[in-house]
C-alpha cells in the first residue's frame, strides 16, 4: 500500500477538490463545463487519478 493511501489522502480529482473546500454540486458543474485541470490537462472523469502532489486547478476558463 502506498504511503498516501495509508494516511487516507484523497486519490482522485473529485476527492482532492472536495477536500479543498469546493462543494460537490459546484464540482459537478465545473467538471461538466471543462473547468477542472490536472497537470494542465482538462479532465472530465471525477475518478481521474490525482495523487499528491499532482497539480489541480479549477475555476473560470
Amino acid at each position: 500500500m502506498a504511503e498516501d493511501e495509508q494516511m487516507g489522502e484523497p486519490q482522485t480529482v473529485r476527492d482532492r477538490v472536495i477536500a479543498m473546500g469546493l462543494n460537490l454540486e459546484r464540482f459537478d458543474e465545473m467538471l461538466a463545463a471543462g473547468r477542472i485541470w490536472v497537470d494542465a490537462e482538462p479532465v472530465t472523469d471525477p475518478r481521474h487519478p490525482a495523487p499528491w502532489p499532482t497539480s489541480i486547478l479549477y475555476g473560470p476558463s
